[in-house]
């Protein structure tokens, strides 16, 4: 908890700092920054498990989550300028944390595995789509796979499925009601960073269910495992309302939630047609 405060505090204070570095325009939102930072920072306590480098990566990650989200929801870029150095920074942390543990060597060739999975992926999307992808979206992608894969290759596969899986239950309403238009640009980077923790979110479950279980204390062991029995399921519910709320502000955005406009009844009329009582023009069949 002292950990996940501190993170809170310190990216509070350092948001105009990365807010000018991403490029954001107006005021940032501390408050905001801070209570996301310290929420991800605790679930990365609880998913590390241990006051090791790796918790300083998964901490830089969750102090740029904030802006990243942000800019990518107002402006649709992904700025080089956080991910590439955020990116350098968990890889040094990362390969020190693997010459102070046991099987550091296994750890980091999944984590680097999972970076240029989740490049590989991305840059083939990013081809496919012909420009619906940026590059930004790839490094990030290569970022959280870094990050996922440090911590097993399930956490890694399980975050890049959440990040379709989340952005396909949030936008095939808004397609169906006709909200969002298929040409609308809708930025990916939130709904990647969404999957992406509520992975880390999950693995800290997990691990908290197997510490549970090994325990002596039974009485300690059916708290965990009833927090655990309710933490998945409101991860999961969490990032998908975060998800749909994403594509509420898109299509606010795009001007798809604005008021209806329906056509007025001409007032002019073309010869051979009339007007009816309501105001409405049929073409006379005399």
């Amino acid at each position: 908890m002292g950990v996940a405060a501190a993170a809170a505090v310190l990216a509070g204070a350092a948001q105009p700092w990365l807010g000018h570095r991403a490029g954001l325009l107006g005021r940032p939102h501390r408050a905001g920054a801070a209570a996301v930072t310290g929420l991800l920072t605790l679930l990365s306590c609880l998913a590390v498990g241990q006051l090791r480098p790796a918790l300083l990566a998964t901490a830089l990650t969750a102090a740029v989550t904030y802006p990243l989200f942000t800019v990518d929801l107002k402006q649709k870029r992904l700025p080089i300028a956080l991910v590439r150095p955020v990116t350098g920074w968990v890889l040094v942390t990362l390969s020190l944390d693997a010459l102070l543990i046991d099987g550091g060597g296994r750890r980091m060739a999944t984590a680097l595995a999972g970076a240029v999975a989740g490049a590989v992926v991305f840059h083939g999307l990013r081809v496919i789509s012909r420009g619906g992808m940026g590059r930004g979206d790839v490094r990030l992608a290569s970022l959280l796979g870094l990050l996922l894969g440090w911590l097993s290759p399930a956490t890694a596969l399980l975050g890049l499925a959440l990040s379709f899986v989340l952005a396909a239950a949030a936008l095939v309403p808004f397609l169906l009601t006709h909200r969002l238009q298929r040409h609308t640009k809708v930025p990916f980077g939130p709904f990647m960073l969404v999957g992406a923790w509520t992975a880390v979110g999950l693995h800290a479950v997990a691990f908290l269910s197997a510490s549970g279980v090994s325990s002596s204390f039974s009485r300690a062991t059916g708290v965990i495992e009833t927090l655990s029995a309710w933490a998945g399921p409101a991860l999961l519910l969490t990032a998908l309302a975060v998800a749909v709320w994403t594509t509420r502000e898109v299509a606010q955005r795009a001007g798809g939630l604005g008021p209806v406009v329906y056509p007025q009844p001409m007032t002019a009329t073309a010869p051979g047609v009339v007007v009816r009582e309501d105001g409405w023009p049929w073409r006379s069949s005399r």
